[in-house]
């Protein structure tokens, strides 16, 4: 059974801790998947049906962009915290400077896409386009290699 768990972000550094190279290798393996990946999703609809009547358009993740967000909330990796109002965090993703952050803060900005992209479909695939997701990934994947040192999450198979 998957648990997914939301863990409020006083209890998240506890879960965290816990995590197994093989789950954090679960999350990095994504790494060389987008970087090889072009499309990370599509729009669609938006035309006329009928005389005046449109489809309105819907946005479909890619199977890549979908994975990703079921692997975050699987591994209850998505922090109950309020990410709308966390202008910082807001500010990081806007200027895409992530070196030095720690694991729970490179986390809130993982879960402040994944949750963002609930309310604006497409934002989480823009990520993806943009780099922000991978420049995350790399980041935290640098953060836990060093707060794990005996277990490199690359050799977690």
């Amino acid at each position: 059974m998957i648990d997914k768990t939301i863990y409020p972000l006083e209890e998240f550094p506890k879960h965290v801790a816990s995590l197994t190279p093989r789950q954090w290798h679960q999350v990095f393996e994504f790494i060389p998947q987008i970087e090889r990946t072009e499309e990370f999703g599509s729009y669609g609809g938006g035309r006329q049906i009928a005389p005046g009547f449109v489809l309105a358009s819907y946005h479909t993740s890619s199977n890549l962009a979908s994975s990703f967000m079921r692997t975050m909330y699987s591994l209850s990796l998505v922090i109950n915290f309020d990410w709308s109002h966390w202008k910082e965090g807001e500010r990081m993703i806007d200027s895409k400077n992530f070196k030095g952050q720690d694991t729970i803060t490179l986390l809130k900005l993982l879960t402040a896409i994944i949750r963002n992209d609930r309310f604006c479909e497409g934002y989480l695939d823009g990520k993806f386009y943009d780099g922000t997701v991978l420049a995350i990934l790399k980041e935290l994947k640098g953060r836990v290699n060093e707060e794990q040192p005996s277990e490199k999450t690359d050799s977690a198979r």
